[in-house]
């Protein structure tokens, strides 16, 4: 069993993984608090737009999106963007 005490400030599950020690898994249930509870949970209001907001996130904070190839739609169209490309911001 591993115990891993990640504090960190991202809220994005990749760096967070490469954070924390390599054996233990990214703590994505952290994650989702951290990004649906409060860093929009505070500006959402309505308790639908809460659990809306939550679901959307179930997508996007899992451990499947630490594989290289995994898309977000079925149909392939929605996937990571290569982190191997060489992007400049200007």
């Amino acid at each position: 069993m591993c115990v891993c005490v990640c504090v960190c400030m991202c809220v994005n599950v990749r760096e967070c993984s490469s954070i924390c020690l390599p054996a233990c898994p990214p703590p994505v249930q952290v994650l989702k608090y951290t990004a649906g509870e409060i860093n929009y949970g505070g500006r959402v209001t309505d308790d639908w737009d809460r659990r809306c907001l939550l679901s959307v996130l179930e997508d996007f904070y899992c451990p499947a999106v630490l594989i290289d190839d995994h898309v977000y739609s079925s149909s392939g169209v929605y996937r990571q963007i290569d982190t191997n490309l060489d992007i400049k911001v200007r």
